[in-house]
């Protein structure tokens, strides 16, 4: 026996209502309780139309559908494969569409481009083209035992003006239904935005030009792969009353708790009154959840097999009470039940409606370890704190925190990859160890250690800020914007260059250049610190002392102080390359110190910084 199903238009704005069974958040067509499929890989060659998708030519609109197509083709975890055949010999349109549209032994599977909307109008009234995007479906063989797809046909409708977006969206979801999935309920009541409700919600509000999760499990699930154990985990179960009778036709879904990736099916979905349902999932933390179909998901948009009319069981008690729907819940009520599915692993649920339910199955709790950190380092910054830092471990769930050991005891639990370890002793050796846990408390074993020393107890300090009542002077400058006052405002980064940020010299190409800095009173210094303008001048960052110069920045000057006669060289560099150069010398007392420059890049000496440090 040969049947025909021309299934679900897929609408923009409005709702249509012609008739078709169905079967949400997995199959389209359930023969013998099993799913209706293309036999084997699920191989389908395409027939293009010869004409033109409204203002759209043959070309463009030959395009899109290939891009629409290959969504479901690039499914890693799916064998279907759509290709494109010998195209049409003729231009399909409301005189001829007949010939094509229910032939199903010429071994065709015809892409109809409506390009008025009059096949469309034909079929189903007239004025259906102004709202009637598209509808696709298969015909199938049933030999008694099976049924499988035998050939397809899709129409898209030229007639509507939408965006490319939005055409390859109803071009993708139409060769959904044509490859056998049905509609799924997934939208602002699972927490999505209608840019991110699945390519197989009956509306078309999907912005993105791509699958949503549920679309690929769908097809995933239809058509699997070898190696889908390697990426999806099972969940079957069934929802009841709370007395044990089955509820047919519930919407049924699954939330990660910590991605909020959402997955769907219907209950009893292969018609076995049983209640059953059935989900492929990505490793995680799900919770379970059912609701009532929207009252206007019926006919050729409707949600599971019993939402074909307004009378059928998915609007009757005990979803719907004098035509209310029933409140959404969750399995486990007030507590919700955290069910772990990982990788290749089946759990089971028992759901009944007042929330309570059993688990069972292989999958259990989450007894898997995250991965051993790695990376760890430690850096002293000062006489009391060492900053770690390492590498994220990875979990079939996911990591939570980690658990850092000084010298074998608990000191922090960050959940980022950085702790900073604070109130320690100046000159003193640490030692560090690092476990990553996840929520159930699984914790790696710890890192290999690293060690680190603080720094040790300084009274030095900065004796050449301007606010301490140091002074700063120089040879020359090339304007106000430029003045020598900038380099002792404790402002190092340059910013904002030529308004205050650094000095610059007045005298391009002509050296010595020298900039000064006059103590309050006198002081004993043993470094200093200079700052030169770095490559990135309208964006800088915080110097480091790794921090590198190829444009600016100066490269020649010694260090000098002030003896009270005359200019003594307390260090000299050359060919410097760091935006931070840091100059340690034997202490030296003094009222003042100078930097004498001999070379700079660009014809100018830049400095933004000039620390002394001592006391």
């Amino acid at each position: 026996m040969i049947c025909l199903r021309i299934m679900h238009g897929f609408i923009a704005g409005a709702l249509i209502t012609f008739a078709a069974s169905t079967f949400a958040g997995g199959p389209l067509v359930v023969c013998y309780q099993l799913a209706t499929k293309y036999p084997g890989a699920g191989n389908v060659s395409l027939n293009y139309d010869q004409g033109t998708l409204g203002s759209r030519t043959k070309e463009q609109a030959d395009a899109l559908v290939t891009e629409a197509v290959s969504l479901w083709t690039n499914v890693a975890t799916s064998t279907v494969m759509l290709s494109r055949g010998p195209d049409l010999s003729v231009d399909v349109t409301s005189s001829n569409y007949l010939a094509y549209l229910y032939n199903f032994s010429d071994g065709l599977n015809p892409v109809i481009y409506d390009t008025d909307g009059s096949i469309i109008d034909s079929m189903f009234g007239v004025g259906a083209k102004n709202s009637v995007l598209g509808f696709a479906g298969s015909a199938w063989n049933n030999n008694g035992t099976q049924c499988e797809y035998k050939e397809g046909r899709a129409v898209i409708n030229g007639y509507i003006s939408v965006s490319d977006t939005t055409m390859k969206v109803v071009l993708a979801h139409e060769t959904g239904h044509l490859i056998g999935l049905d509609h799924t309920q997934l939208d602002n009541s699972q927490g999505l935005v209608n840019s991110n409700y699945p390519l197989m919600y009956p509306i078309a509000y999907r912005g993105l030009t791509s699958l949503h999760e549920d679309d690929t499990a769908a097809v995933s699930a239809l058509y699997p792969t070898a190696t889908v154990a390697s990426v999806y985990g099972q969940l079957t179960g069934v929802f009841t009353q709370a007395n044990g009778t089955p509820i047919r036709g519930a919407n049924i879904w699954a939330k990660d708790i910590n991605t909020n990736k959402v997955f769907s099916s219907v209950s009893d979905y292969l018609s076995q009154n049983t209640g059953y349902f059935k989900f492929i999932l990505l490793p995680g933390i799900y919770t379970l959840h059912a609701e009532a179909i929207h009252t206007g998901f019926t006919s050729g948009s409707s949600v599971g097999p019993y939402s074909e009319t307004s009378s059928d069981l998915s609007f009757q008690p005990p979803l719907y009470n004098n035509g209310v729907a029933i409140a959404p819940m969750v399995f486990g009520g007030g507590a919700p039940t955290q069910l772990v599915i990982a990788t290749g692993c089946a759990s089971s649920a028992i759901f009944k409606m007042d929330g309570t339910g059993s688990v069972g199955g292989n999958c259990g709790a989450d007894n898997l370890s995250p991965t051993l950190p790695t990376g760890l380092s430690a850096t002293p910054v000062s006489s009391a704190q060492i900053n770690l830092s390492w590498v994220a471990s990875t979990d079939n769930v996911g990591v939570t925190s980690y658990k850092v050991f000084r010298g074998g005891t608990l000191v922090g639990s960050p959940a980022t990859t950085s702790f900073n370890d604070t109130g320690l002793t100046a000159s003193t050796s640490y030692s560090y160890t690092l476990a990553a846990c996840d929520a159930a408390n699984n914790c790696s074993a710890q890192s290999n250690p690293v060690s680190a020393m603080t720094m040790p107890t300084t009274t030095s300090s900065n004796l050449a800020l301007a606010s301490v009542g140091a002074v700063a002077s120089a040879s020359s400058v090339t304007d106000s914007s430029y003045p020598a006052s900038a380099v002792n405002n404790n402002q190092r980064t340059g910013a904002p260059w030529g308004n205050g940020g650094g000095w610059r010299d007045g005298t391009s190409n002509t050296y010595p250049d020298w900039v000064q800095i006059n103590f309050n009173g006198t002081k004993t210094v043993d470094r200093v610190v200079i700052y030169t303008l770095q490559d990135n001048l309208t964006n800088p960052i915080e110097p480091t002392d790794t921090l590198t110069f190829s444009a600016w920045g100066v490269t020649d000057f010694t260090v000098q102080g002030w003896d009270g006669s005359t200019w003594i060289t307390l260090a000299t560099v050359n060919g410097n390359n760091l935006v931070k150069r840091t100059v340690s010398f034997a202490a030296f007392t003094t009222n003042r110190i100078r930097v004498n420059i001999t070379g700079a890049l660009s014809g100018h000496s830049r400095i933004t910084e000039i620390e002394a440090w001592g006391k």
